[in-house]
């Protein structure tokens, strides 16, 4: 599917990287059954749900959003696309996130841009979309890496303009040791 297939809200529409990020997922498993989705930052749902209708063994999904604006975005797209799957949806910080379950695929397509540098976005919506106003990537990978059924299991996009600030954050967290790869 492509971007225009999707319900998304006016002040942000997600990008040709959550598509990307699918792709890159859907060749490093495609020998496996995933079950089940954690997608942190989901926006409109694009990544789980992609994932899903190649995955017909996904039963369960969950977005964790800090924006409520984009609940029913998902919820339309999960009617529309997944009828038939499971879902929660919970609208919380990364660093508020608390799970004892374990998924087999956890994905994020984070916020890129930093608060304080750059110009920030005139919509306040749009501006917390873009950036990370409330955690930071360090949050992210470590609530993934818990998140995370096995290693090789979570997957995270972000752009190479940061590519000092992944590889000290590499060296710090071992992320290859816990499974999550950056795509880049």
């Amino acid at each position: 599917m492509d971007q225009n297939d999707y319900s998304q809200p006016d002040f942000y529409r997600f990008n040709s990287d959550s598509l990307a990020l699918v792709k890159y997922i859907l060749s490093e498993k495609k020998e496996t059954t995933p079950e089940s989705v954690l997608d942190f930052g989901a926006g409109c749902g694009v990544i789980a749900i992609e994932l899903a209708l190649v995955f017909k063994s996904i039963v369960y999904i969950e977005f964790i959003e800090v924006q409520a604006e984009y609940n029913p975005y998902i919820r339309d797209n999960m009617k529309r696309f997944l009828p038939h799957c499971s879902y929660k949806i919970l609208n919380c910080k990364f660093s508020e996130y608390k799970t004892t379950r374990k998924f087999d695929i956890v994905v994020s397509n984070p916020p890129y841009f930093d608060p304080i540098k750059g110009r920030k976005a005139q919509d306040y919506k749009r501006q917390i979309a873009r950036s990370f106003e409330f955690d930071n990537l360090s949050i992210l990978v470590n609530r993934m890496s818990k998140a995370a059924m096995k290693a090789n299991s979570a997957f995270l996009v972000y752009p190479h303009t940061d590519i000092e600030q992944l590889d000290m954050m590499s060296e710090r967290k071992r992320l290859a040791r816990i499974g999550i790869y950056l795509i880049i």
